[in-house]
């Protein structure tokens, strides 16, 4: 049942409930932003005291506050069907966070619970801490923009130490920085059950990463970790590079709107080399500029991982462009003659150089340095036999001259 977004408000809430308290077919329910508030959480509750069908319930969005967390706490006690239950945005505070979690000390059914936007701050995060210790059911805990800090991280740190259950955690958009990762990297040692952890737009910086990498050493439960926007650096980026080099569970690492630059973007790129489990490294908003793109473009073509970056996708959209003219070129199907096709070419040739940050070797023969036609010929007989502009440049990287005297004649056979 979708009433999502309706305006039910509370005399909804209790006809529905009504419904349910008789009805046994009716599994997911969705009354999310209905301004049902408190006395309609209430009437929800007692229809769940009742009901034996219902296993997802979505109430997010309602200001049911305290009294209704506490309402509903006092179901879950007594209901053992519902599996998934989202409470976010609904102004339930750190009071209603302690009686959800005393419900849950006592339930069995509930895998999920979604508690993001409702300011439970350290001492809700204690109280859930709490719960996990004794609740060997819950599987995915969101407790996302909660104004968690870090004596909040070490409340669930020390949880996951004892809970075996938990696989997902999310703690986007909170307040945790280094310490804070400490305590998830210290739970991390012996916890063998969480197999993704969200810290999304928190401050954990170089520090923090340096924690993480260390546990991911030797950590092989956790296949998913998003660090994002969380002030990370190039020292960062080098500690999880190391970590990966060892690490053999990890397939997605999200770094994205960190400070991580060329120098970062290269330690991750050298870690590929080694790592076989990373299939994508997301380094969106990072400053990585066109030299590392073709690093982390390399990385890519021998590894199983893909990047993610904007400019990456810029720099091989036309790599394959420049190839595709190039071959197009040298295979007769364009002209030399027009000028559009003569600087298409001179600005594929160009930005290869530009991308590859090469130094002049000039090729020498008998002592004397090849010029002119002989080095276009030469650059259009190794294209011709099958390789790539990406594999003839890894060859002859050190060859840039070749390159600018192919320039001059495609100059003047314009």
């Amino acid at each position: 049942v979708g009433l999502g977004e309706n305006g039910i408000g509370e005399v909804g809430a209790r006809l529905l409930s009504e419904a349910l308290k008789i009805n046994s077919f009716v599994t997911d329910i969705d009354l999310c932003s209905n301004n049902i508030g408190t006395q309609g959480a209430r009437y929800l509750a007692e229809a769940l005291k009742i009901n034996s069908s219902i296993t997802t319930i979505n109430i997010g969005g309602n200001s049911i506050g305290t009294e209704g967390a506490r309402q509903l706490a006092e179901s879950l006690k007594i209901n053992s069907s519902v599996t998934t239950i989202d409470l976010c945005s609904n102004k339930i505070g750190s009071e209603g966070a302690r009686h959800l979690a005393e419900a849950l000390k006592i339930n069995s059914s509930v895998t999920t619970i979604k508690l993001g936007d409702n300011s439970i701050g350290d001492d809700g995060a204690g109280y859930l801490a709490e719960a996990l210790k004794a609740n060997s059911c819950i599987t995915t805990i969101d407790v996302e923009d909660n104004s968690i800090g870090d004596e909040g991280a070490r409340y669930l740190g020390d949880a996951l130490k004892i809970n075996s259950s938990v696989t997902t955690l999310n703690l986007v958009s909170n307040s945790i920085g280094a310490e804070g990762a400490q305590h998830f990297a210290e739970a991390l040692k012996v916890n063998s059950s969480v197999a993704a952890i969200d810290l999304f737009h928190n401050t954990i910086g170089d520090e923090g990463a340096r924690q993480l990498a260390e546990v991911l050493k030797s950590n092989s439960s956790v296949t998913n970790i998003n660090i994002s926007s969380n002030v990370i650096g190039d020292d960062g980026a080098q500690y999880l590079a190391e970590a990966l080099k060892t690490n053999t569970s990890v397939t997605t690492i999200n770094l994205d709107y960190n400070s991580i630059g060329t120098e970062g973007a290269r330690h991750l790129a050298e870690a590929l080399k080694i790592n076989t489990s990373v299939t994508t490294i997301d380094l969106h908003g990072d400053d990585i500029n066109a030299d590392c793109c073709w690093v982390l473009h390399q990385a890519s073509q021998t590894s199983h991982a893909t990047f993610v970056h904007d400019e990456l996708y810029d720099f091989e959209r036309d790599l394959i462009r420049q190839n595709q003219t190039i071959q197009t070129f040298l295979h007769g199907s364009i002209p030399m003659d027009p000028a559009s096709s003569t600087t298409t070419l001179n600005e594929a040739i160009a930005l290869l150089l530009a991308g590859l940050d090469v130094h002049i070797i000039p090729r020498q023969r008998d002592d004397e340095v090849v010029h002119g036609d002989e080095c276009f010929a030469a650059l259009r007989q190794e294209l011709l036999t099958g390789d790539s502009i990406f594999d003839w440049a890894r060859r002859h990287v050190s060859r840039q001259e070749m390159l600018q005297c192919c320039l001059e004649q495609l100059d003047m056979a314009s």
